[in-house]
């Protein structure tokens, strides 16, 4: 079983299943990507889609997000309010999952943005100008 898994609350953990379900696929997409845009060096369709404002925003403020997102999410799907509940039993609640993942994607990225701006950008200058 994926160690991460164990962590997770046993609602979230039951979606995920063993070796991450769709957030293992995701993580295997987003690889393909990578390999795609290293191994390709001329200009292509995916590498101008890649190199879109939107997209270098969110890979600028990526690590932020990762570190906000799980607390979020967890403090979201156990506090938010029920529309977002998307477990009952053994069933998935499918219009629940999408606004939880919705509302979960646009308060990770407007916190872990908060958290660039206030955190990473100070870090990173002090260390180009202790160099």
């Amino acid at each position: 079983m994926d160690a991460g898994v164990t962590f997770l609350p046993e609602e979230v953990a039951r979606f995920f299943g063993p070796w991450g379900g769709p957030g293992f696929a995701v993580s295997m997409w987003c690889c393909g990507a990578m390999v795609l845009c290293v191994a390709e060096r001329r200009s292509t369709w995916y590498s101008q889609f890649l190199s879109t404002r939107a997209l270098v925003f969110v890979g600028t403020i990526s690590y932020s997000v990762y570190l906000w997102h799980y607390p979020i999410s967890i403090a979201i799907y156990r506090r938010g309010p029920s529309i977002l509940r998307w477990n009952s039993g053994d069933t998935v609640n499918w219009m629940g999952l999408v606004l939880y993942t919705i509302v979960c994607a646009v308060v990770s990225i407007g916190v872990g943005w908060i958290s660039y701006q206030l955190l990473e950008r100070r870090v990173i200058r002090s260390r180009a100008s202790a160099t």
